[in-house]
């Protein structure tokens, strides 16, 4: 089942998205780690299960010479090695042309 992410691109922090949720409104609005960022540091990322590179989650985006990938590591789930991993999976069975590593870390809400 495909799910989504919710990223604070400056900071790394995510939360996975609620459930049904509205991305028509203001949605950072309801996440503490995105609310008060601005738009171009935030992302909501679309995750498909089939998607896993070596245990790693990743997106990507089409061109003319490939695909520009991004993999999602969280800090707290994935090595070092298993991104190394990833990356050398993707590119011995895509046509990589572009290679990102987005380290994440769980959301913390203070009180």
């Amino acid at each position: 089942m495909k799910r989504y992410l919710t990223v604070n691109l400056r900071t790394g922090a995510y939360t996975p998205a609620r459930d049904g949720e509205d991305w028509a409104d203001d949605w950072k609005a309801r996440y503490p780690h995105v609310a008060a960022e601005d738009w171009a540091d935030v992302a909501a990322v679309l995750l498909y299960p089939e998607d896993v590179a070596e245990g790693v989650p990743f997106t990507y985006d089409l061109c003319p010479s490939g695909g520009l990938f991004t993999l999602w590591a969280d800090r707290t789930q994935h090595s070092r090695g298993a991104v190394w991993a990833a990356k050398r999976w993707l590119r011995r069975t895509r046509d990589v042309v572009s290679l990102r590593v987005r380290s994440l870390r769980p959301a913390t809400v203070r009180p």
